[in-house]
């Protein structure tokens, strides 16, 4: 490089560099991340810019790719913001691409085994642990290696492919891996501390002396610290600020609950975690937003979709049938099931209770049969219920006669009750 090139000084630099727009990669990971994950755009945003510096070969050789923390109130996305990246980066199958660790049931010091091993003479020794580098890594090899069978099973028989297997594995190193630590904050303080091992060091060394390397990992923590605190102001329990003083702007108010949720969050997280373990992640907290009634009903088409699939008439599942659903029977679902408080389980929950268990009883009440056009809508008393279009004249109705109910009287006497056992 020219030794005169700033011989003009800092003047001389006059094409300003736009540093803050997204690549082709971190736009294709956004824009997937946001059209599954509905109202958490900030944080798919957070998440895609993480990516540039790995991919622009800037990252530093000894950490993980990224290691962010989501947080903020229960049922808005943040495990199926996980799930989704996987299907992103890895492939968009189900159930998705990733290493999930429940903390949930690794509360004792002990169970920390479960994720590096046991040592020789304790139960469990010689168990793979959840950690060990094939199982992180096992996501993204299966991915890998069923392109790699429909590629060549014609060409060669299943035993040599099979043969191959290991070969493959080590060929294809390193593998892409997402691994999810689901409600972090109530694990043991022991795995707390092998987390730092892996954010500081990017790998870990398991109970019988082998390492995993997690420096081509992307590590995500759930967490639902100050969650009750949260839930309370989106209920309106605190009449302090928010939806429970009952501003005129309803956008105001759902910005101010946003704001304090998100502060509260992070004084929290400071609070829960050893100075160290925050001062490391403290830049990758990501707190999520409670959701607006316009989210949630944009977040009710994608679960009515998915209903809707299930009738497509595949092989293996229920008759093809039609179903749609009255404007009138969405917003009841809406009414009965949004909730600023626990996020969009309960709106979950309703539609499984008044579209997947009515049409499953019809269905195998033979009520429904192969092309009938049904319609969930309210009845004449604002109810829900389901509605089945008139059948065409002379189309046969494989529904079984109404038979008054008797209690199964048991087989009869000296019948076989099980079946046969094998060499019988």
């Amino acid at each position: 490089m020219p030794s005169d090139i700033f011989e003009h000084g800092e003047a001389s630099f006059t094409d300003r560099v736009n540093s803050e727009g997204f690549g082709p990669r971190t736009r294709l990971v956004f824009d997937h991340l946001v059209s599954r994950v509905i109202g958490q755009e900030r944080a798919a945003e957070r998440l895609a810019r993480g990516l540039a510096i790995f991919y622009s070969k800037l990252k530093a050789p000894n950490k993980p790719i990224n290691v962010v923390i989501f947080a903020g109130p229960t049922g808005v996305g943040k495990t199926l913001m996980a799930e989704e990246l996987a299907r992103c980066l890895i492939a968009d199958i189900t159930p998705p691409p990733l290493t999930l660790i429940d903390c949930t049931v690794l509360t004792e010091h002990f169970q920390i085994s479960e994720l590096v091993g046991a040592s020789a003479n304790y139960v469990g020794y010689g168990d793979t642990p959840k950690l060990a580098q094939m199982k992180i890594d096992e996501p993204a090899f299966w991915v890998q290696w069923q392109e790699h069978l429909k590629k060549h099973a014609k060409d060669e028989d299943a035993s040599k492919l099979e043969r191959q297997l290991p070969h493959f594995y080590e060929r294809n190193k390193p593998y892409l891996s997402v691994i999810l630590f689901d409600e972090v904050e109530k694990a043991h303080a022991k795995i707390h501390g092998a987390l730092l091992n892996v954010i500081d060091k990017g790998r870990l060394q398991m109970a019988n002396g082998d390492w995993t390397d997690f420096t081509n990992s992307i590590i995500v923590l759930t967490c639902n610290i100050f969650g009750r605190e949260a839930s309370d102001l989106l209920s309106g329990k605190d009449r302090s600020i928010g939806f429970g003083r009952g501003p005129k702007d309803a956008k105001a108010a759902y910005d101010e609950v946003d704001r304090a949720i998100y502060s509260g969050t992070v004084a929290a997280l400071k609070k829960f975690f050893p100075a160290e373990f925050v001062g490391r992640i403290r830049t990758n907290i990501i707190v999520f937003r409670s959701l607006t009634r316009e989210q949630s009903s944009q977040v009710l088409e994608i679960m009515l979709k998915k209903e809707q699939a299930k009738f497509s008439g595949t092989d293996d599942g229920p008759p093809p049938l039609t179903l749609e659903f009255s404007q009138g029977f969405k917003d009841y679902l809406l009414d009965h099931g949004s909730s600023q408080e626990f996020g969009l389980r309960p709106l979950e929950q309703m539609v499984n209770k008044l579209v997947t268990l009515p049409m499953a009883n019809a269905i195998e009440a033979e009520e429904l049969i192969a092309g009938d056009q049904v319609m969930f809508k309210l009845d004449l008393a604002g109810n829900p219920a389901l509605f089945r279009q008139p059948r065409p004249a002379g189309m046969i109705s494989l529904t079984r006669r109404e038979l008054p109910y008797s209690p199964d009287p048991g087989p009869p006497p000296g019948s076989q009750t099980s079946l046969p056992k094998k060499g019988q």
